[in-house]
């Protein structure tokens, strides 16, 4: 097979190094650009299968330049007529993404938040209505923004292991925005929707296959890979227009109703995190969070509360 999971990522004073196996036969290296510095990004000019690796350390935060980075990555490729499917997953150990940077909440300027709830949109807009087949290897932790872009797949596979993954913001004092339990909504439907979200639930991946929120489990990364890039096939063998409009025509409503409340979604969001009490909150939250980094591992901390 053309191509080759690349696991291992080097930089030298800011800039990303190839390993030596994405040199194969067939697969087109295509990450370029200084603003491309937290995603490796290859294709395989054989199948039409392009992988977004992250590796923004140490937990695949979502920033406002990551979040415009992936979504212009993702972006990028649906815009290629060669490309047919997209695998998202993580060069990070234990980790595929813990969401976003509380820290960068705190006492933020009015203008910041509107554009970081706003990348953050954009972000779910630009996955959510990609034409690209999509799959999640979720290879670790999938925390709140995090799981938010694997729910966006088309199917996702989870590493099983000692890892969380679900959509937690309630527990932090936010509520779901409505596109996200939409979205959640549509892959584990309306009930479990509602209890994931009034409980803020993280889930282990055994868990998350009995609730629906994954869709299969894999013990080690090779076999992870494999699963995916067998499920890709699969959706695959479907003709491409088809397959297409099929996936538009499901995706459409919400994404029509996402364009009508969106400003008002972020102004109320922006109105809630500027509060003096949320705020006073979230520096409370942060500080334990810093706290627990002491005495545990950085994914760990990440997402014990």
């Amino acid at each position: 097979m053309a191509f080759k999971f690349i696991k291992s990522l080097t930089r030298n004073s800011g800039v990303l190094r190839r390993s030596p196996a994405a040199y194969q036969p067939g697969c087109r290296y295509v990450s370029q650009g200084a603003w491309e510095k937290h995603l490796t990004v290859y294709e395989d000019s054989e199948t039409g299968i392009a992988t977004i690796t992250m590796h923004k350390l140490p937990v695949n935060s979502l920033s406002l330049g990551f979040m415009t980075e992936l979504g212009a990555a993702v972006k990028r490729l649906d815009r290629e007529r060669e490309c047919r499917g997209l695998i998202l997953t993580s060069g990070i150990p234990g980790i595929f993404s813990a969401g976003l940077e509380l820290s960068h909440l705190i006492q933020a300027e009015e203008t910041r938040l509107i554009e970081k709830f706003r990348s953050l949109q954009e972000l779910w807009l630009q996955l959510y209505t990609c034409r690209l087949c999509t799959i999640a290897a979720i290879n670790g932790h999938a925390i709140d923004g995090g799981c938010m872009t694997a729910l966006t797949a088309d199917y996702r596979v989870m590493l099983n292991g000692d890892f969380k993954v679900g959509l937690n913001e309630t527990r932090l004092g936010l509520p779901m925005q409505s596109w996200m339990f939409g979205t959640l909504q549509q892959v584990v439907g309306f009930r479990e929707a509602q209890i994931f979200a009034g409980r803020g639930e993280l889930i282990n991946p055994v868990e998350a296959l009995r609730r629906g929120l994954v869709d299969k489990l894999c013990e080690d990364e090779n076999s992870l890979m494999a699963a995916v890039n067998e499920e890709m096939a699969t959706w695959l063998k479907v003709p491409t227009v088809a397959r297409k409009n099929t996936k538009t025509a499901i995706r459409a409503n919400l994404a029509k109703e996402f364009r009508t409340y969106r400003e008002l979604e972020i102004r109320e969001t922006v109105k809630l995190v500027m509060r003096k009490e949320f705020q006073k909150d979230l520096i409370t939250l942060v500080e334990e969070i810093k706290r627990k980094k002491q005495t545990a591992d950085v994914a760990q901390a990440s997402v014990s509360l």
